[in-house]
């Protein structure tokens, strides 16, 4: 068994007991509930030929099984109400229902109560994707995206948090890996690196089209401002010079004015991302803004993926349009047909990071640890590795599965890292491949709600 499918096996494994249960309650007696099925219900609801369906005979006594809870209800709800049986083709007396009635919701109720007191109302939950996404990013001190990885999440009954629609198929669990994999990639990425947080402005002749002549979609220059006018042209006002050269936070400062705007207000304008291409027609939504004729700053974070740019333009349907001749736009086209636009006069751009920085970050996964470098990588040292590696996965432990951890709920996971030592992996990677295996574990993936009154920790 190798160490990269350890970490599923032990997650499935820990799952089975989540998922069985060997609980029966008892079944109803003879007496009412057997003896009223049958002097009311089979004379029609027997054989292939039952009517709506219904067969006496199929209803199963095993209450553990939800649809047989599901149809045992059903014939409680329909006989409660006078349904069943007909009042044209059955005699029954009230006592004989009374007492159908109550048998059947005492057993029920036995079963229900059987199963609370053992498994708690509540069965193992898990963490959506949304508290898996906010749960990593804190535990590294992350900001990348985690949720758009994973799976499409079923509901029940409009919600995610139920835990009957909380299945963890194989397809699920692989993916689940992939994100830790990704997460632990920036995580280990930012802690081994130098900041890369930085800033530049940019003029508007550098927004502004790179050839004054050219038909495009990029603002025109006009004086010291980019120029977008009103207009219902996709992709207008997009603005190349900010396209991200990786993926990350970004923060940018628009200073912008208003040409030609209405009397009784300013230009309304809409801030965009996207790669601006109809190959990649969608567009996130970042804000808007008025502008008027004096200038402002207006200031915005958005999360840009790599080769996406801002695309910025007035975005008010009821303002008067200008036309343009082929799908692009010339320079000096827009101005004569007396429309309101939008003129920015810089954007400084800054690309930052929510939350720690690199050296919390470093603090967080390698402690007191220190980084050299050897033949130009970091290298993670330490005198005494294994001992090193206890106190650090007994700290990551705790912290991920969000309750005290006794020591020996991670001796496995500890000399799953000292064997990797051992075998001669470097210590970050050892460390790497522990932290993995925690984040598979059903500890970290699922809520811990006893039954009984929560702890502190639920």
């Amino acid at each position: 068994m190798t160490p990269r499918y350890l970490p599923s096996l032990l997650l499935l494994c820990a799952l089975i007991p989540l998922t069985e249960s060997n609980m029966r309650a008892a079944a109803p007696s003879e007496s009412p509930v057997q003896k009223f099925l049958a002097a009311n219900c089979q004379d029609c609801h027997t054989g292939e030929s039952a009517e709506g369906g219904f067969r006496v005979e199929s209803l199963s006594a095993d209450l553990s099984n939800p649809s047989a809870l599901l149809r045992w209800i059903r014939v409680y709800d329909r006989v409660k109400a006078g349904e069943m049986p007909p009042a044209d083709a059955s005699d029954l007396k009230p006592t004989d229902r009374d007492k159908f009635l109550s048998s059947t919701k005492s057993w029920m109720e036995s079963h229900q109560r059987q199963e609370w007191n053992s498994l708690g109302r509540v069965r193992g939950r898990r963490l959506t994707n949304l508290q898996l996404e906010r749960t990593l990013q804190d535990l590294l001190g992350i900001d990348i995206p985690l949720a758009n990885r994973m799976p499409d999440e079923s509901k029940t009954n409009g919600f995610t948090t139920v835990a009957d629609g909380q299945s963890l198929s194989h397809f699920q669990l692989e993916q689940h890996l992939k994100v830790v994999d990704v997460a632990l990639d920036e995580a280990f990425r930012r802690a081994t690196s130098a900041p890369d947080e930085r800033e530049w402005e940019l003029s508007a002749q550098q927004l502004s089209r790179r050839r004054a002549r050219s038909r495009t979609r990029e603002p025109e220059l006009i004086g010291q401002t980019a120029v977008t006018w009103a207009s219902r042209l996709v992709f207008y006002g997009r603005l190349p010079s900010t396209t991200a050269r990786e993926s990350g936070w970004y923060r940018f400062t628009v200073k912008a004015s208003a040409l030609k705007s209405p009397e009784n207000h300013g230009v309304w304008c809409t801030v965009r991302t996207g790669r601006c291409v109809s190959s990649a027609p969608l567009l996130n939504w970042v804000g808007a803004f008025e502008v008027t004729e004096k200038p402002q700053s207006f200031t915005y974070e958005a999360w840009i993926p790599k080769g996406e740019m801002l695309e910025i333009r007035p975005g008010d349907n009821t303002l008067k349009m200008a036309r343009f001749q082929g799908g692009q736009v010339g320079t000096g086209e827009g101005g004569p047909q007396n429309v309101p636009g939008v003129a920015l006069h810089s954007i400084k751009m800054q690309r930052i990071h929510r939350g720690p920085t690199n050296e919390e970050i470093r603090g967080q996964l390698f402690g007191n640890l220190t980084l050299e470098t050897k033949n130009g990588k970091r290298e993670l040292v330490s005198k005494s590795p294994k001992q090193a590696t206890v106190a650090l996965m007994q700290q990551f432990a705790r912290r991920a599965f969000r309750r005290p951890v006794a020591p020996e709920d991670v001796t496995a996971y500890v000399e799953m890292v000292r064997e990797a030592v051992d075998n001669g992996q470097p210590l970050e990677a050892a460390l790497r491949g522990g932290y993995r295996a925690l984040l598979c574990s059903p500890r970290f993936l699922y809520f811990h709600e006893k039954p009984g009154q929560l702890d502190d920790y639920a």
